[in-house]
């Protein structure tokens, strides 16, 4: 019986060892990731700017202490190191030369960056150092120029103090959020606030703007933006920053801050998409795109839907926190209770027009086989089948006759040829008329309506909630 109990006793041990490891491991991975999730984090950038560098110092504050962080630094920077608040250098808990500590919950990166001479403007975007999975919610940037004072610096954060001193002059920028965004050029321009959301710069002191900001207040959490007079220099917007020189054209300010507002949301396959924040941001201001391809989505969008379903769709891409196509498609089709890929072919295949229609995701049986492949398709009040895929399932033959622009169907007993462009068909040896033409190209794709497959082949169609079926 000894002998027995023994090994029991040491399976026992295996077994509930083995639990505890497992259970261990679990209780690790939702540690590291879960470990930088209550994010508190706000940086500040204290930028000395010199005659062809810039020295900064970067401070990420609000870190849990003692975690480890990792720093993803930005190729226009040069030389970098990470220090501790009392000067000394950053420990890390691995050897990734990457990966840093954070002592009394901050962490300190100096690095320099290289600037050309004093007469060209400067545009600096995306390129400070990022921590790994953190996002600061506030930012605060202070520069101190004691070589290009003759010009002025401008942030994509609201300006909260300027003081020119004999010596040095001193800025500082803070706002809400993860932008760095700095811009300099070689003049004296003046700031005046026009909202707590824009800030116009131009050449005149005391400028008069009189925007009106309506249209951009229904975005849930409205950007911030510094809008800069242009009349000599190539237009550009960054995070936070637009050179142009319809500063006082209200609706163009409108167009920024919207585009502003999506490009931030834009995630994953739509990350710099610039189409998708034009065709966005017409959407919600409801004006036309400033593309060819925006312009021809959106008309679209009002010709297969209603004015309430565009309205949903609008309401639906402001809620989402991030925006990416399969997003975009999945609110799309739920709004009509179907599917559709509209805006992952017209959005990722920027060379492709592609119509919006829907299709059904039911299963297609053809003669009691199944084509998973095939996909029926809805345009407007039109339910369309793949002509080739359905008829050849059908048990015809189908050849595509591209020099008569006509397509030619053949089951052994019946021969039928039916022309694209003109509405009558051939029977064997005769000539038909119709009173419309059954089939459509959609997308480089000849498809048949399911009236023309019932009327002129008598195909039976059951439907279930699952299965579409066809049948000779």
């Amino acid at each position: 019986m000894a002998k027995r109990t023994i090994p029991l006793f040491f399976t026992f041990l295996l077994v509930a060892g083995g639990m505890l490891f497992w259970q261990w491991k679990i209780y690790d991975i939702n540690l590291k990731n879960n470990q930088h999730k209550n994010n508190n984090v706000s940086q500040q950038l204290i930028v000395d700017a010199r005659n062809n560098q810039l020295l900064v110092r970067h401070i990420f504050s609000g870190l849990d202490k003692g975690q480890e962080y990792r720093i993803l630094m930005s190729e226009k920077t040069n030389t970098w190191s990470c220090v501790t608040p009392d000067g000394g250098k950053c420990k890390s808990g691995d050897e990734d030369p990457q990966t840093f500590l954070s002592e009394q919950g901050e962490i300190e990166i100096q690095y320099s960056v290289t600037i050309s001479e004093k007469t060209s403007p400067l545009i600096f975007s995306d390129w400070t150092p990022k921590l790994q999975k953190i996002e600061p919610i506030k930012t605060t940037i202070k520069v101190i120029d004691t070589a290009r004072r003759d010009g002025t610096w401008i942030a994509g954060v609201p300006l909260q103090g300027y003081k020119k001193m004999e010596f040095v002059d001193y800025y500082v920028f803070a706002g809400q959020g993860d932008i760095s965004s700095l811009y300099w050029q070689n003049k004296t321009l003046y700031p005046a606030k026009i909202t707590d959301h824009l800030t116009v710069y131009s050449e005149h002191k005391n400028l008069q703007v009189n925007i009106n900001m309506d249209n951009v207040k229904g975005l849930p959490d409205i950007p911030y933006m510094s809008l800069v007079e242009s009349k000599d220099q190539q237009r550009f917007t960054v995070k936070g920053i637009s050179l142009n020189e319809n500063f006082q054209d209200a609706g163009h300010v409108e167009k920024e801050i919207a585009a502003q507002y999506f490009k931030n949301k834009l995630d994953g396959n739509l990350v710099g998409n610039s189409l998708a924040v034009d065709l966005l941001s017409a959407l919600f201001l409801q004006t036309s795109a400033t593309t060819e391809k925006g312009n021809f989505m959106m008309k679209e969008l009002y010709s297969h839907l209603t004015k309430e379903q565009v309205l949903e769709l609008q309401t639906r891409f402001l809620k989402m926190k991030i925006i990416d196509s399969r997003l975009m498609d999945k609110n799309l089709g739920e709004i009509k209770g179907l599917e559709s890929s509209f805006f992952s072919v017209n959005l990722l295949q920027t060379q492709e027009f592609a119509s919006l229609f829907f299709f059904d995701s039911r299963e297609v049986r053809l003669n009691g086989q199944v084509n998973s492949k095939m996909e029926v398709i809805y345009d407007k009040d039109k339910r369309l089948y793949p002509l080739s895929q359905t008829m050849e399932g059908l048990g015809y033959n189908v050849e595509v006759l591209p020099e008569a622009d006509a397509v030619q169907l053949d089951n052994g007993r019946n021969k039928y040829r039916f022309y694209l462009n003109r509405n009558s068909f051939r029977y064997n040896q005769s000539e038909y008329g119709l009173l419309e033409n059954p089939l459509l190209t959609r997308n480089g794709q000849i498809y048949i309506e399911q009236s023309g497959l019932q009327s002129l082949f008598k195909i039976n169609i059951n439907e279930t909630e699952k299965e579409i079926m066809l049948s000779t």
